[in-house]
């Protein structure tokens, strides 16, 4: 059953009527679907079986902490791309074993809390996860080190809390031959580097990470990562035995969100392709998908408040809008609007390619809340028509919501619940706009 999907006029998200939960929790509202989050990534763990690769779910494509249990719950490794990242994975129930923390100029407070978790600033909260606190949660899995200066402050960092962790070094590798990034070592600097580390210190290098952005839909552009980063390990395994672990990050299309991009299975092909050669030699494989996995599994639902007529056509005023600028690529932007309550026959294609019957539809735009020329939900789209208090779903918004959603009080003002069958657990309540201001008040009056 899809996870989003039309019932007699109404949209379900599994088994729950998404205008039930929209009146119950408010807009604007990010619902995510559990089973969907779930396939996603069993559907490319199992693409990646011929070579035994682990999925680490990327925490900075969707940080909500009821995706990250879900998935946790299914044994999902995670991407931290940063200190808070790391936080969130922990509170999710993630095993530090199944995480990496990577991202650039980590503060020598992240690198201790990733290597103990007295220092993790939930400890001093007095978290539990499992009614345990952050001191139980031991050495994250990896480290991404992006230069020698970053190794010396982790290698001081683990010295002093005596703790052995282990490490990989970001090889700045351009999988599209435009030159090379600005962030890791150089190819031909990373024997200098390992010749330059005691590897009888607490910090045991074993890996190499690279980044592929997003952008394209070119499964190829993965597996020109794969590859480059097997030669390079296959390489200087003869000199450093402890390599054992590539780790070739993201960059996956969105499952289910386009037929216009590749599937998963083209993704793993071509991981597999690249890396079989060093999976043979002992050696293992990380991905990194983040939008793959989340992108489709959650819809944004925003209210209509006022409609006024323009030009030709409707133009819809929502309590929520979506920054152009920062949309996914995955479709070339574009995203499936839709009123949560239609008609019998008004149901949106369900095909992406398929002609809209235009009769009783009427041409629209949807605007966000700011005023802001580039607030758009939608812009001339051929929709049924749309009344002051409706409800539009914004499909495939479950992926980077946090920097595109734009309210009225500034951005990202969702609620947030995930939906596993029949029921729908609130993971973060909608934004209190005069709460914001309480951090600026408490710094008192000035003098």
């Amino acid at each position: 059953m899809p996870p989003f999907q039309y019932l007699d006029g109404e949209l379900m998200a599994e088994r729950v009527r998404v205008a039930d939960v929209a009146d119950r929790f408010g807009t604007p509202l990010i619902v995510h679907s559990a089973r969907s989050l779930a396939r996603h990534h069993e559907r490319i763990q199992s693409a990646l079986t011929p070579i035994g690769a682990s999925v680490h779910f990327a925490v900075d494509a969707c940080p909500d902490l009821g995706v990250l249990r879900a998935l946790a719950e299914r044994g999902a490794g995670f991407y931290a791309g940063g200190g808070l990242h790391l936080e969130r994975a922990w509170l999710a129930g993630a095993s530090m074993q199944r995480v990496v923390l990577a991202g650039v100029g980590k503060s020598d407070e992240v690198l201790r809390a990733a290597v103990d978790g007295v220092y993790s600033p939930m400890f001093g909260l007095g978290t539990l996860v499992g009614d345990k606190p952050a001191s139980y949660r031991g050495p994250v899995g990896l480290l991404s080190l992006d230069n020698p200066l970053e190794l010396e402050r982790l290698r001081r960092a683990a010295s002093g809390l005596r703790v052995n962790c282990r490490a990989m070094i970001r090889v700045a590798i351009d999988p599209d031959g435009e030159g090379e990034t600005k962030f890791g070592v150089s190819p031909d600097d990373v024997e200098l580097f390992l010749s330059r580390h005691d590897p009888a210190g607490p910090v045991k290098i074993v890996g190499l990470h690279a980044h592929t952005p997003p952008g394209g839909r070119d499964a190829a552009r993965i597996g020109r990562t794969a590859s480059l980063l097997c030669e390079l390990g296959l390489g200087l395994r003869a000199r450093h035995e402890h390599i054992d672990t590539i780790d070739v990050g993201g960059g996956w299309a969105a499952v289910g969100l386009s037929r216009r991009v590749e599937l998963p299975e083209t993704y793993a092909d071509a991981v597999s392709g690249a890396t079989h050669r060093w999976v043979a030699e002992g050696g293992s494989v990380i991905v990194e998908p983040g939008r793959a996995i989340s992108a489709s599994a959650g819809i944004l639902v925003t209210r209509v408040l006022d409609v006024k007529r323009l030009h030709g056509r409707d133009i819809a005023y929502c309590d929520a809008g979506l920054e152009e600028r920062l949309r996914p690529s995955d479709a070339g932007g574009f995203r499936l609007a839709w009123p949560v309550s239609v008609d019998s026959g008004q149901e949106p294609p369900s095909d992406e390619d398929s002609r809209i019957d235009s009769r009783n539809m009427h041409w629209a735009d949807l605007a966000g809340p700011t005023g802001r020329e580039r607030d758009a939900l939608a812009r001339g789209r051929l929709l049924p028509k749309i009344e002051s208090g409706d409800l539009i779903a914004v499909f495939g918004a479950g992926a980077y919501a946090s920097r595109c959603v734009l309210t009225q009080s500034g951005r990202d003002g969702c609620a947030r619940i995930i939906v596993d069958e029949y029921s729908a657990r609130l993971t973060r309540a909608k934004g209190d706009g005069p709460a914001s201001l309480r951090p600026e008040l408490d710094t008192g009056s000035p003098a």
